[in-house]
């Protein structure tokens, strides 16, 4: 007895009518294994050829759920047509049953003023590269240097910080200051990435002054803001360094807060030199 091949056709309607007035239906139509299988279009007012290889029976219900569907489809359920724009035929097969003749409905936005074209034509890029560098160094000095000031001013509550936490800070703030910033400006972020950049990348030296007051704008921002939030417990710590007999701007004192001093044993500004460059290059290679 000769293999049975099953060919399946779905029929899918192309509108947007609901499901159950619309189901999808999958004829399935056993070809003996003489008959090659073949692509049928069920063109409306017409029946396929498969009279010698299908019985009259499987027939007649394909014609009638192609008959209901063309029937759902001219009374206007769902609003759309479930033929072809161009041939008219069913949609037979799964290449067809993808195909979606759905109409879109474009909003389109309202138009620009001339105003605020010739604005964004005339914008200098410099000024909005220095403000990008601006911003990214406040994302990147501020929540660093506010770690540290928690983790001084609260030395006696480990809760309030540690050095774990002032390096995830920095860390998390110069990520986000890439994030955000680099695109428009390059992500420079530190004079010394600005100077390397002209002198063996090709940066404009033009733009190397307006980079590094950016850069430092953006950092005296940061640690003004800073000690305006920390002012009354800076305050308090500096008196106490005065009774002692020491200078606020020393190691430990509330300048550190916002910038880095010698211990008291580190006398040699050659070897501070060398940390500092370093650090720097290990920083930024």
């Amino acid at each position: 007895m000769p293999a049975v091949v099953f060919n399946v056709f779905p029929i899918r309607s192309s509108c947007n009518s609901p499901r159950h007035l619309l189901p999808e239906v999958l004829l399935i139509i056993p070809f003996s294994s003489r008959t090659s299988t073949r692509r049928v279009s069920l063109t409306p007012g017409t029946a396929p050829d498969w009279t010698n290889t299908v019985p009259h029976h499987l027939l007649r219900s394909i014609m009638s759920t192609k008959n209901h569907l063309e029937h759902v489809a001219s009374n206007g359920h769902g609003g759309a047509d479930m033929r072809r724009l161009k041939t008219h035929d069913m949609e037979i097969g799964i290449t067809d049953a993808v195909q979606r003749h759905a109409v879109r409905h474009v909003v389109h936005p309202k138009p620009v003023s001339q105003k605020k074209l010739d604005f964004e034509h005339s914008r200098p890029r410099w000024i909005r590269e220095m403000v990008a560098e601006a911003m990214g160094v406040f994302f990147y000095v501020y929540p660093g240097i506010a770690s540290q000031a928690s983790f001084f001013l609260n030395g006696t509550e480990p809760i309030f910080g540690s050095l774990f936490q002032i390096g995830m800070a920095y860390a998390l703030g110069i990520a986000f200051a890439i994030i955000t910033c680099g695109a428009t400006s390059g992500g420079h972020f530190n004079p010394a990435v600005t100077i390397c950049l002209a002198i063996w990348q090709g940066f404009p030296w033009k733009k190397v002054p307006y980079y590094i007051f950016a850069q430092i704008f953006g950092s005296f921002l940061a640690g003004l803001l800073l000690v305006g939030q920390f002012h009354p417990q800076m305050m308090a710590l500096s008196a106490g360094f005065h009774k002692l007999g020491l200078s606020p701007n020393s190691l430990g004192g509330p300048g550190s807060i916002l910038c880095s001093f010698p211990g008291a044993a580190q006398t040699s500004y050659g070897y501070l030199f060398f940390i500092e460059f370093f650090v720097c290059s290990f920083l930024v290679r």
